[in-house]
C-alpha cells in the first residue's frame, strides 16, 4: 500500500483490505420476504401439541425409551 512504485490499483486494493479488517465491512441492506404456511391446531397430532406446550413451559422432555432405546 505504501510502495510508491507499485501499481495504483493494487495500492488502492491493499488500502481497502486493510480498512475492511480494521473498521469492518459496510453493512449491506437485505430485503427478504418470508412466508409461513397457515396452520391450525387440527394440523398437529396430540403428541406434537403436548411437546409444543412443554416447550412453551420451558420444560425439557425426557427421551422416550419405549421405542427401542439402548438399555
Amino acid at each position: 500500500m505504501n510502495d510508491k512504485n507499485a501499481n495504483a490499483g493494487l495500492r488502492i486494493k491493499c488500502a481497502e483490505i486493510l480498512l475492511d479488517r480494521v473498521l469492518g465491512k459496510a453493512v449491506q441492506p437485505l430485503e427478504a420476504v418470508l412466508s409461513t404456511p397457515e396452520l391450525s391446531l387440527a394440523d398437529f397430532t396430540e403428541d406434537e401439541l403436548r411437546r409444543l406446550v412443554a416447550l412453551g413451559d420451558g420444560k425439557r422432555e425426557e427421551p422416550d425409551d419405549s421405542q427401542g432405546g439402548a438399555e
